[in-house]
């Protein structure tokens, strides 16, 4: 079994229909959303990454992002999916990676959970 982060794959390699434009990874600037931005980049892809946060005054979004944030590749927005406009974040992307959500499912349901 090879590993997801195996340096023997790619991300285009498991998914070739999406080999050409750009990704959108939202919560960009989390944990898993900037290893995933930094597998894309790695990959020479554009990357449109969408996060509430900001590199310049989070200091957890910059040191997950830090060693990306530089790249051309990548168009970092700073956007609260909420209530942003999506479709010119969105426009032209092929793919996108939602990772951005609440960190349980009790309160996406009602507020009051049985």
């Amino acid at each position: 079994m090879r590993s997801v982060l195996s340096t023997t794959s790619s991300v285009s390699d498991k998914h070739p229909e999406t080999a050409g434009g750009p990704v959108v990874v939202t919560r960009a600037a989390g944990f898993i959303g900037s290893h995933v931005v930094e597998a894309y980049l790695a990959e020479r892809r554009e990357v449109i990454g969408i996060d509430r946060r900001s590199v310049t005054d989070d200091l957890v979004a910059a040191a997950n992002l830090g060693t990306v944030v530089a790249n051309p590749l990548l168009r970092l927005h700073q956007a609260e999916l909420s209530t942003a406009e999506l479709e010119p974040l969105l426009a032209g992307a092929d793919t996108v990676i939602h990772l951005a959500a609440l960190p349980g499912v009790r309160d996406s349901w009602a507020p009051v959970f049985p």
